[in-house]
């Protein structure tokens, strides 16, 4: 059950590439079939890594498992390399062979505009200025903080969090408009309700499933924790691992990695796009200036011109009668 089936893999494999080159009548779609061929490249890639990639620390349910999303990393990796070297624009319309409602600018919403919560003037529906807030972003919010609480697994860490995220809206709202958002927008909707709402049902989920609970604001007053980190039982192999850092270095580097994901996501990678395309924007208008300039400095010469012969007189040459 826990062999990596090298010659099982490399049978259906090579089935089904002999059935697709030798009875599967070839399309004459361009598209389709670059589409088919990088997914095909793809599966034999992780056909390859999941029977030939090195186990990692973990083998629940099987070590295959996690060869697998090991070799999917490395395919979005690659992905993400390719896409760096393309410019935003080259980048947004390849994106429209994994789905052609790609390559669209999305629409810029104002979510600081208005903040009456009750309009009076407006009798059919008072709180329009709510329900118009309310978007994709809201179970967003929620599922996102619901799963980071199954992950962290302490309320007190989890609030922090959400807190200190709304003070890094409020500081970048300068350049990205989606940030600008309504008081009651911050503090209500996002810290009270979804995020409250998902640290809340993540920790009564751990508390129904039983799991552990961790306090981790207090760790590093605790002596027996400050010199070793065990990690033992992922596996039927036991695993005891020594870390070299105190946990306290270990929580805050896990911390750092984190929150520059969550800065990355959030803010570096709108200014990138936002950079790139203004350089593009330049680098264009640059050009069709020179071209204007190019056109509008070519005058006549020769004979037939004003200073045809005066010119010539200048070289050197003799004047035309």
């Amino acid at each position: 059950f826990r062999r990596a089936h090298t010659l099982t893999v490399l049978f259906i494999l090579t089935c089904v590439l002999g059935y697709v080159t030798l009875l599967e009548e070839t399309p004459q779609d361009t598209a389709y079939n670059t589409k088919r061929g990088i997914v095909a490249s793809i599966l034999v890639f992780l056909c390859f890594g999941v029977t030939q990639a090195k186990d990692g620390p973990f083998s629940r349910p099987h070590p295959a498992y996690w060869r697998f999303w090991l070799c999917v990393s490395v395919v979005y990796e690659l992905f993400l390399i390719f896409i760096l070297f393309q410019t935003v624009q080259d980048g947004r319309q390849f994106l429209k062979y994994v789905d052609p409602r790609l390559g669209v600018p999305l629409p810029e919403r104002d979510y600081g505009g208005n903040c009456l919560i009750y309009d009076a003037d407006n009798e059919t529906d008072p709180f329009h200025n709510v329900w118009d807030k309310l978007d994709g972003f809201v179970p967003a919010h929620f599922i996102g903080w619901y799963l980071k609480t199954l992950m962290i697994r302490d309320w007190w860490t989890c609030t922090i969090v959400s807190v200190m995220f709304e003070f890094l809206e409020y500081s970048l709202e300068h350049q990205l408009p989606n940030f600008s958002e309504c008081w009651w927008d911050h503090w209500i909707m996002d810290v009270l309700i979804c995020n409250g709402l998902g640290i809340y049902c993540g920790m009564k989920t751990l508390k129904w499933l039983s799991l552990k609970t961790y306090k981790w604001q207090g760790l590093w007053n605790i002596p027996t924790y400050k010199y070793v980190c065990r990690v033992v039982k992922y596996d039927p192999q036991t695993l005891t691992l020594s870390l070299p850092f105190y946990i306290a270095q270990c929580w805050t580097l896990g911390s750092v990695l984190v929150l520059t994901w969550t800065v990355w996501r959030f803010f570096l990678r709108d200014i990138t796009l936002r950079y790139k395309e203004t350089r593009r924007q330049k680098q264009q208008s640059s050009s069709d200036q020179g071209n204007t300039v190019g056109h509008g400095d070519r005058h006549p010469s020769g004979p037939d011109s004003p200073s045809g012969p005066l010119e010539a007189e200048r070289e050197g040459a003799p004047a035309l009668n």
